[in-house]
């Protein structure tokens, strides 16, 4: 877990220097992270990371000010304290800034699968080679380029002077595979993946012969003329066409009247 004693000796102090007329927000956040890279039946890749930090958010007059440390030293308070108000200075006053409020956080939205680091690295490492022998049994694979495993523990704590003191912890796992198809005359390569919160929702067989699937079907392709033809889209190219409007669904892009959608609810934009 974070260093919780660290981290609410800085709100204490920076509220009490910041004033109380400031809002102060800190948070503190922790990831554990596994990953696990193969290539062509050879492990890559390997590593295991742990990084943890505190943030410190101060408005004051309206501006804004943000520092934020690795180190966990209790020497390092006032510093963080001091950068975030002197970097507020710099910057002009926001009416769109605030902190969040206890009643806008629904904590059901945490998921967290407790069987996190339960099972050695090794019997996951072996269960992906079982992946790559899957793929390469169908005889228009030639190989593997990269297959990837990768499971991480998110922990998160918050305090400020609205009233919040939240934790949270969450965990990912992701798992990726690319292929090289032959034909004799023709090499393509395709590839699928998944992203899930508990590790038994990940499908590693049927990520695996999609990623087969992707590349196989690919090879033949042809283009065709130019004209007008009904369609029917794959949906990571429908995603594609989504993410062209990514930046218009921010927040706080509408809030600063930088998107294009601002003002347009309820209303056809397409």
């Amino acid at each position: 877990m974070n260093n919780k004693k660290f981290f609410k000796d800085i709100f204490t102090r920076a509220a009490t220097i910041a004033g109380l007329s400031s809002a102060v927000e800190i948070f503190a956040d922790k990831t554990n992270d596994t990953t696990v890279v193969l290539s062509e039946g050879k492990l890559e890749d390997f590593y295991i990371s742990e990084l943890h930090g505190a943030g410190i958010k101060i408005i004051k007059n309206g501006k804004v000010g943000f520092a934020y440390t690795n180190n966990f030293s209790g020497y390092v308070t006032d510093d963080l304290i001091s950068s975030a108000l002197k970097n507020s200075e710099f910057l002009q006053p926001d009416k769109c800034a605030s902190i969040a409020h206890p009643s806008m956080i629904n904590m059901e939205l945490d998921v967290c699968d407790d069987s996190f680091g339960k099972e050695s690295i090794e019997k996951k490492i072996a269960f992906i080679k079982e992946m790559e022998k899957r793929a390469i049994s169908n005889n228009k694979i030639k190989s593997v380029v990269r297959l990837a495993y990768s499971e991480s523990l998110g922990e998160t704590d918050i305090v400020n002077t609205n009233g919040l003191d939240l934790s949270s912890r969450g965990t990912v796992f992701s798992y990726g595979i690319s292929c090289i198809a032959s034909d004799g005359s023709e090499i393509q390569v395709g590839g699928e993946s998944s992203v899930k919160r508990v590790f038994t929702e990940v499908d590693f067989e049927r990520v695996t012969d999609e990623a087969v699937r992707n590349a196989v079907e690919l090879l033949g392709a042809k283009k065709i003329a130019t004209g007008k033809y009904p369609a029917v889209f794959h949906q990571n190219v429908g995603c594609e066409f989504l993410s062209l409007l990514e930046s218009s669904f921010s927040a706080f892009a509408v809030a600063k009247n930088v998107s294009s959608l601002r003002g347009k609810i309820n209303k056809k934009v397409f």
